[in-house]
């Protein structure tokens, strides 16, 4: 009869260890990812709620406490966004649709890069709208909207997403034509470049891709190279070409591009703090002129609302 009960017992405590209720509590890292799966789908609320989870699960870390403050940030600045109008409501626009395209919030994206096409038309907005509608997979959309573009809103960076759009649709030929003569410029950027090995390998241009990928590495600035590496590991469109052999050396490339030690400049001409730090080349005998000033990152603090 003893054992009887012991075995019941020992039934009925697995069961309880088993029940929804008695699982374990998430730990911070799930918490973060449940957080960034309920943002994708624009579910700001509870996101938010998930990351507070996690900085009060751990409250050391000081990445969760980022994306628990960046998210109220970003929470506050929706609901204030349509008391603003002209130069503010654009900055504003604009910085709230980084943070969705780097969050994957694309529905969210989709509509506010329309809405800054309609308020400020130009080649930057086209291209801010067809980049966004590739993210999202709506590939037709984007080629249909770079084809029908005007000689002043085509720019390089539009003729390299319309190839990217059409490669995707299996349009090699017209791909290939889009791009044309784009990779020879006299200057090109390592972003345009990276555009550009995208469309290659999408086409089956294995070898012109990685070498696009290379020089694109090369004129990525130091500050900026791990992440550009990071974008290259991560891509859909270079899947093909990360099985060859040669991706591991072209990923080991190096930047090109002079930055000074301590900042994302080329020298510490602009740098406010030139005159006293130890770390960069100290240059006072340049002196940045005043159109070489970076605008502030974020929007004016005393922009008036509506």
């Amino acid at each position: 009869m003893k054992t009887v009960r012991w075995t019941c017992g020992l039934l009925l405590v697995g069961f309880l260890l088993l029940a929804p209720g008695a699982q374990a509590a998430d730990t911070p890292e799930q918490l973060s990812e449940k957080g960034a799966a309920l943002l994708s789908k624009g579910d700001f609320d509870g996101a938010l709620r998930a990351f507070v989870a996690a900085t009060k699960a751990e409250p050391t870390s000081e990445t969760y406490r980022q994306q628990a403050t960046l998210l109220q940030r970003v929470i506050r600045l929706r609901a204030e966004l349509d008391r603003y109008e002209g130069a503010a409501w654009l900055a504003r626009a604009e910085s709230l649709h980084t943070y969705y395209i780097e969050h994957q919030v694309l529905d969210e994206a989709l509509s506010l890069a329309e809405q800054l096409h309609t308020r400020a038309p130009s080649a930057a907005s086209v291209a801010r709208r067809a980049r966004t509608q590739l993210a999202a997979g709506r590939e037709a959309e984007a080629a249909g909207l770079l084809r029908g573009l005007n000689a002043d809103q085509s720019s390089p960076e539009t003729r390299a997403l319309l190839g990217l759009a059409l490669a995707r649709l299996g349009e090699t030929a017209a791909a290939q034509s889009a791009i044309e003569g784009l990779a020879s410029a006299d200057e090109v950027s390592g972003a345009l470049l990276f555009d550009l090995a995208c469309v290659r390998a999408r086409t089956g241009d294995c070898t012109e891709s990685l070498a696009l990928l290379q020089r694109s590495l090369e004129q990525t600035p130091p500050s900026q190279l791990e992440a550009m590496k990071s974008r290259a590991n991560q891509s859909v469109d270079l899947a093909s070409v990360r099985s060859s052999g040669d991706y591991p050396k072209v990923l080991a490339a190096t930047s090109k591009v002079p930055e000074s030690k301590c900042s994302t400049g080329t020298s510490c001409g602009a740098c406010p703090s030139r005159t006293s730090c130890g770390d960069g080349d100290k240059d006072k005998s340049d002196p940045a002129p005043p159109e070489a000033k970076r605008p502030p990152a974020n929007p004016e603090p005393g922009a008036t609302p509506k």
